[in-house]
């Protein structure tokens, strides 16, 4: 099992148990809702597209809750998880509120990304979730693939903060942060590190950092406000 499954597996089980909807209330934020809509609140006007019904990919889907939003205003959705429970919640969400969209499990990593097919590509905090550079590069390959050139990318990531408390994981100096797994076999990424084994978890890059990464990926940073960010392909 990758790194990246374990969570999402577990979480989405949990949210079924406890009757949620969506992953921002398992942190006790409310309803069916997402934290890169006022992002996409703002920049969705901007955006010209050359077709009346846009086409948009949401990578790390989960519930459904950002591609009933797009659904909502007038995208034709695809939406992609790698935990086929969050992807049987967002079909069930998604028929109760008379939305229609596609959505699949999918690991973005190694997906096979149709190329070229979406105007717009939506990264809600997956991206922080794929912390080790080879799977980042993939994911980054997989949305050059399937972005149209004159397609928009837009990310949601949470960034470095000094202040947080990161508890018993361990930080490096690359903004990976790593937990302790006990069953370490289970998994191709678990690392030792002193004497105790972990697992990769998230990776936090200063916005700065960030930047320069989407940049050296291909992209062109349009408009960022820390961890949101718009961007385009570089031409």
């Amino acid at each position: 099992m990758k790194y990246y499954e374990l969570e999402p597996t577990r979480k989405y089980r949990e949210i079924e148990r406890r009757g949620l909807s969506a992953w921002n209330e398992l942190h006790g934020e409310p309803g069916f809702d997402f934290s890169l809509r006022p992002f996409l609140d703002r920049v969705l006007p901007t955006l010209g597209f050359k077709t009346d019904r846009p086409s948009a990919l949401e990578i790390g889907c989960g519930t459904g809750a950002c591609c009933c939003f797009l659904a909502g205003q007038g995208f034709d959705v695809t939406g992609l998880d790698v935990a086929p429970k969050a992807i049987e919640l967002a079909r069930r969400f998604a028929a109760d509120r008379g939305l229609n969209f596609t959505c699949e499990v999918a690991d973005i990593c190694r997906w096979n990304a149709p190329h070229p097919a979406f105007d717009l590509v939506v990264d809600g905090h997956c991206l922080e979730c794929i912390v080790l550079d080879d799977d980042r590069q993939a994911l980054f390959a997989a949305v050059r693939r399937t972005l149209r050139g004159d397609g928009y990318y837009v990310v949601g990531t949470t960034v470095w903060n000094p202040d947080r408390d990161y508890g018993d994981s361990h930080v490096d100096q690359n903004g990976i942060v790593s937990v302790p797994v006990a069953n370490a076999s289970d998994f191709e990424d678990a690392r030792m590190i002193g004497g105790s084994w972990y697992l990769p978890n998230r990776r936090h890059l200063h916005p700065e950092s960030l930047r320069d990464e989407l940049n050296a990926a291909g992209f062109d940073v349009r408009c960022q406000s820390g961890g949101d960010l718009l961007c385009s392909l570089a031409r």
